[in-house]
């Protein structure tokens, strides 16, 4: 068959496998009024159906990306077609589409011509919608004939179950599930799979594709990569997910990429295993997460939490109490180092302890007058509040507490005289009642232990000089964090601080909802404190940490991956993995901005980029004429999703000229908000003095210069930094 007969035949089973997917649908939504029984097994099971319908309904446009063909009938098929979701056959016995993550779909990612496992050919079918656009073809064996006759209006073939096609899967060796070696450091990272040399474009599958889906101009929005994701990336995609992996990549290796298709993976499992499948995507700010918001959807999951670490530290406040703590402040890097140490968890709970009013209290009972000192009521609420686990839990279980002291007092008495006639529950139950009554009394028990939210609670530490310096703070680190006074609901705040907040109300009300897995975006740069909001919230050892030791800006970045596993609270030994391959950044703008990862990481190798592409433009200006040539030369490109990338400084002006102008498609950020982005154009104004202004100059300019997938063009009037000078 010719091009437009093979398009044709794969449209062909592209519309049947659409028909069996509409009949998917209709069976879901129709699953929970079917439901019978009580009332809860309906709920249960219409909720599943809602979720099950909506889970179909995202696979509807590019439902297939794949097609293999096997040199002899594998898994029960001749051909098998890989997708976005399993999709059932004629009479539920066969898959029309077998779903990506399937030990079956593996397959699709790990044939290669050095090792086929079974696979003559593999075709990726591009879509459009539920239209086929193109075919690219990639022969496994040489001299591989596929069959002639089209798999695809019928079952293919009809001798095997779906059971049986299971079983084979259950049984077929797996590969190597992890990235390295268990435990493996950061100091032999160096050693983890990477590619040989940099001739790497052998290695890329799909290249042509890809080159094509990189080459397209970015929406402001990431894309799922299905169809192209690579051999390194599937490695860890696919990794074992019981304990802590660390994916170190490079700009553009495809780590947020991996981390969330990793997401998609491990939340199919896990329903197939019939565990929990909350899952939670940390991401670095809230552009970054809108970026990234449709990958998981349309990769039929969506039922993941998207945060940001500012979100995630705040949701244990309710809505009322989150209206009180606005972020809308910065904090100086002094003011950061100290607020992301972990003594503030240890200051934090000393806070809590000092609202604590333990005095004596008396009870008149049956005539007697039973008392405990303060002593002894400080001590029944240390143990309360141990038993119970928060604040709050130890608050309410107050009265019976006390009650029971009291009873053991009363009994002790009664015991000593011999009258033991009213020992016994009742009677314990009424001392309990009595201690009730009096601490409901005149506010008692509200005087012993108060009621207060956490963000006041954290709002009045940072004015207690004395509170903090007990908390193991010198004088200089208190002052650092110090506010004048405590100014409540008006308090201002900035994002370092709500590490200290969540700690406040995890101690308050009781650990948050935990996840089963979480997914950690851009983790270089978290302090102690914000790996305690995440630690809190983990079920297990589960978790996917994703970033660059390159890139690290803030002032906690790490010098080592072993210095974040410290942070983090697990108990399983961790991976580290590494992907070098780069698929974002064109070669040569990569191999300008390596000058500056050698000194940021030097420890690591740089990303290899295979894309070719144009050197970076390098201008020289007046500084009175900086922010108009900046200007000029992005609406150059606003056809092009383009940032201009800028010192603090300058952006207002940047900013000011842009709104003179109709540039929908250019924004003008700092370093920081950059993050994690990626466009097609990036214009970086005044190198030397975005390095002058951070904590880590050269992982802050390294991190602006690997921002674009096309053109990149530095604006200067003062010097360029040495490292960008070099071999000019």
């Amino acid at each position: 068959m010719n091009q437009e007969e093979e398009v044709a035949h794969e449209q062909a089973y592209v519309d049947w496998a659409y028909k069996k997917l509409d009949e998917m649908v209709r069976r879901a939504s129709s699953e929970g009024t079917l439901a019978a029984g009580d009332i809860g097994t309906y709920r249960a099971l219409k909720q599943n159906a809602e979720r099950r319908h909506r889970e179909l309904g995202a696979a509807l446009d590019g439902l297939v990306f794949g097609r293999l063909d096997f040199l002899q009938p594998h898994f029960g098929y001749e051909s098998m077609y890989v997708g976005k979701t399993h999709v059932n056959g004629e009479n539920l016995d066969r898959h029309a589409v077998i779903d990506w993550r399937t030990p079956a779909g593996e397959t699709f990612y790990r044939a290669t011509s050095s090792d086929a496992v079974g696979v003559g050919r593999r075709r990726i079918i591009q879509m459009r919608g539920k239209e086929v656009e193109s075919l690219h073809d990639e022969s496994l064996v040489d001299g591989f004939t596929p069959n002639a006759a089209s798999p695809g209006l019928r079952p293919l073939p009809v001798e095997a179950t779906s059971e049986e096609i299971r079983a084979e899967e259950t049984q077929r060796p797996m590969p190597r599930k992890s990235s390295g070696p268990t435990g493996q450091t950061e100091q032999n990272i160096r050693q983890t799979e990477s590619p040989e040399g940099d001739d790497i474009g052998i290695n890329i599958r799909a290249k042509d594709l890809l080159l094509s889906e990189l080459a397209q101009v970015r929406t402001g929005q990431m894309k799922d990569v299905v169809a192209t994701i690579q051999a390194d990336q599937d490695r860890l995609i696919r990794a074992e997910g019981t304990s802590p992996l660390v994916i170190q990549g490079g700009p553009g290796t495809g780590k947020t990429v991996v981390g969330l298709h990793r997401a998609a993976y491990l939340m199919y499992h896990q329903r197939q295993e019939g565990t929990d499948d909350s899952m939670l995507i940390v991401g670095p700010n809230s552009a970054f997460l809108d970026y990234i918001r449709t990958v998981l959807p349309s990769l039929r999951e969506s039922s993941a939490r998207q945060l940001t670490l500012g979100e995630l530290a705040a949701s244990n406040l309710t809505p009322a109490r989150l209206a009180s703590v606005k972020v809308d402040d910065t904090v100086h890097d002094e003011a950061a180092r100290v607020l992301g140490d972990i003594r503030m968890a240890a200051a934090v709970q000393a806070a809590v302890w000092s609202r604590l009013n333990p005095q004596a209290i008396q009870l008149g009972y049956r005539g007697r007058n039973l008392r405990l000192d303060e002593a002894t009521v400080s001590s029944v609420i240390s143990d309360l509040t141990r038993a119970h686990g928060s604040y709050s839990a130890a608050r309410n279980g107050l009265a019976e507490g006390l009650g029971l002291a009291l009873y053991e007092q009363y009994a002790k008495r009664l015991r000593a005289r011999r009258q033991t006639i009213r020992l016994g529950e009742r009677e314990r139950q009424s001392v309990v009642v009595a201690t009730q009554e009096l601490l409901s009394k005149g506010g008692l028990g509200r005087q012993l232990m108060p009621d207060f939210e956490a963000h006041v609670l954290v709002a009045d530490l940072l004015c207690n000089l004395e509170l903090l310096q007990n908390a193991g703070l010198t004088i200089s680190e208190a002052n650092a964090i110090s506010r004048e006074q405590a100014r409540g609901r008006n308090h201002s705040w900035a994002r370092e601080h709500l590490p200290l907040v969540d700690e406040a109300a995890m101690l308050i009300r009781g650990r948050p909802a935990r996840f089963t897995h979480i997914v950690v975006d851009e983790a270089q740069d978290l302090s102690p404190m914000q790996w305690r909001v995440i630690s809190r919230r983990m079920a297990g050892d589960s978790i996917t940490i994703l970033g660059d030791l390159a890139q690290g800006i803030s002032v906690w970045a790490p010098t080592s991956w072993d210095d974040v596993l410290e942070r983090l609270d697990a108990n399983a030994e961790p991976t580290i993995g590494q992907l070098r391959l780069g698929y974002r950044v064109p070669r040569p703008i990569m191999d300008f901005a390596s000058k500056l990862s050698e000194v940021a990481a030097p420890s690591l190798l740089p990303p290899v980029s295979f894309r070719p592409g144009p050197e970076p433009d390098v201008i020289r200006t007046r500084r009175s004429e900086l922010l108009k040539r900046t200007v000029e030369i992005a609406k150059a490109h606003s056809d092009l999703l383009t940032a201009i990338i800028a010192p603090e400084e300058l952006l207002p002006g940047i900013r000011e000229q842009l709104d003179n102008y109709d540039c929908e498609h250019i924004c003008a950020l700092e370093v920081e908000q950059a993050r994690g982005r990626e466009f097609d154009m990036v214009c970086v104004v005044e190198p030397a003095q975005i390095a002058d202004e951070a904590v880590h100059p050269a992982q802050t300019l390294y991190l602006a210069l690997t921002r674009t997938t096309k053109f990149l063009t530095i604006v200067h009037s003062i010097d360029l930094p040495a490292q960008l000078t070099l071999g000019r």
